[in-house]
């Protein structure tokens, strides 16, 4: 039997993104792998998009503001009105020259820049004067007020050791003037005769003299048969020494076995008329029954005159 010979095939090329032509390339063929290459590749791409959008974008801006500056566009982005220069009467009007030398925008650009660094220099200063200006107002206002505090605290402390100072100038059974602060219906200033001293206050009983060295009690109408006073409403008796009334001046009048504030009115012989001004009441004395008015200076311990103001 004679051998049949076997039919060859034509060589077929093969395709180069073939299955078996890229394992010879060494390319992975898992399709999950594929995919993640593919991802990755199209968000870098994406990525150095976005980054040339911006690069670009920002360029835009400065371009944006660079018109506005030289005043190429208004606010609105529309474009600016041309300038009109008007001429000068020392030169006739010509081309500008640049600060570089060259004709064109370039200079007056440079001194819009300039002219705007300049006004916000000057706004910076200014709002920052402003503000040293408010913190200093601030601060003296608060050294005003602790040094208000710091005095009124002084004065009160003062006024304390003087009032403390006028208690302890007092002893029990002393004969002194006690001012009670009662209003227009009573005297300025009564007799009284101190009893006790508790926690900084007199208790104390009036009195009037009924003869030279002779006392007995005084009641006033409505009022205890004593009295409780702080040492600022006493004051040792005065004595009366060598004083000589004149019209209009101002002294007090022993009246009702207290001493009132009057004036006098006139003065005749050894007689004077007064009156008690918030009664407009007159009374006509002699000289015995007036004394000036004085001031009882605790710190010193002595009595002071008054300054007489004239009406």
């Amino acid at each position: 039997m004679e051998a049949v010979p076997r039919a060859r095939l034509p060589l077929i090329p093969e395709p180069e993104n073939s299955l078996r032509a890229r394992r010879r390339r060494g390319e992975s063929l898992c399709s999950r792998q594929r995919s993640e290459r593919e991802i990755v590749e199209d968000r870098i791409k994406a990525a150095q998009e976005a980054q040339n959008e911006v690069f670009a974008a920002e360029e835009d801006v400065e371009e944006t503001k660079r018109m506005l500056a030289e005043g190429l566009i208004l606010a609105d982005g529309s474009q600016a009105p041309p300038k009109r220069k008007r001429p000068s009467s020392i030169r006739p009007p010509g081309p500008k020259k640049s600060l570089g030398g060259n004709d064109g925008g370039g200079g007056e650009a440079e001194q819009a820049r300039k002219r705007m660094a300049v006004e916000v220099a000057e706004k910076e200063a200014a709002k920052k004067t402003k503000a040293e200006e408010k913190e200093a107002k601030a601060a003296a206002k608060v050294a005003e007020k602790e040094a208000a505090q710091a005095t009124k605290l002084a004065e009160k402390d003062a006024k304390k050791k003087a009032a403390n100072a006028n208690a302890n100038s007092f002893e029990a059974g002393a004969v002194v003037e006690v001012s009670l602060r009662l209003g227009e219906a009573y005297a300025n200033w009564y007799e009284a005769r101190l009893l006790e001293n508790n926690k900084g206050r007199w208790r104390l009983a009036l009195q009037r003299r009924v003869a030279e060295g002779d006392w007995e009690p005084l009641l006033l109408e409505g009022r205890p048969a004593t009295e409780w006073a702080k040492p600022d409403m006493l004051r040792p008796l005065p004595g009366r020494g060598d004083w000589h009334p004149t019209v209009d001046d101002h002294c007090e009048l022993l009246f009702d076995d207290g001493w009132w504030k009057v004036r006098v009115q006139e003065a005749s012989g050894g007689t004077f008329t007064v009156v008690y001004v918030p009664a407009n009441a007159t009374h006509t004395v002699t000289r015995e029954r007036l004394r000036p008015l004085f001031t009882w200076d605790a710190d010193g311990q002595k009595y002071l005159p008054v300054k007489q103001g004239r009406k």
